[in-house]
């Protein structure tokens, strides 16, 4: 992954769903770079936060 993040490697089709199949709740960003919360697609970084936001103590 490293290699075609530094553009030293090609991603092809299959390798990509593979990724889907790992995780389908990234497919839509993995291919295009955007999210689609309301269909469940969403990011990586957007997984991480809401995990963070449902850990976080309540105040008040």
């Amino acid at each position: 992954m490293k290699n075609v993040l530094n553009r030293r490697a090609k991603l092809y089709q299959e390798d990509m769903e593979a990724l889907f199949k790992v995780w389908p709740e990234f497919s839509y960003w993995l291919a295009t770079g955007e999210e689609l919360p309301e269909a469940g697609q969403i990011s990586p970084m957007t997984k991480k936060a809401q995990r963070n936001l449902k850990t976080r103590p309540k105040v008040g």
